[in-house]
C-alpha cells in the first residue's frame, strides 16, 4: 500500500481482500500477506477519518 492511496482506493483493495478471502483458494502464505496488507489499509482509513473528523467544525 502506498500512503498517497486515497480513502476509496484502500476501501476498493480492501473489498477485493475480503472477496479473495471468502473464495477459500488462498494457501496460507498468501493468506497471511493479504492479512498484513487489509491491516495497513484498515490503519490508513482509520487515520483518515480521524484526520477529517479533527477538521470538521464542532456544533455546540
Amino acid at each position: 500500500m502506498k500512503k498517497t492511496d486515497s480513502y476509496q482506493d484502500a476501501v476498493e483493495k480492501l473489498e477485493n481482500i475480503v472477496r479473495d478471502m471468502e473464495q477459500g483458494d488462498l494457501n496460507i502464505d498468501e493468506l497471511t500477506e493479504k492479512i498484513k496488507i487489509a491491516t495497513q489499509l484498515l490503519q490508513h482509513c482509520k487515520e483518515t477519518l480521524h484526520t477529517i473528523e479533527q477538521q470538521l467544525p464542532t456544533v455546540d
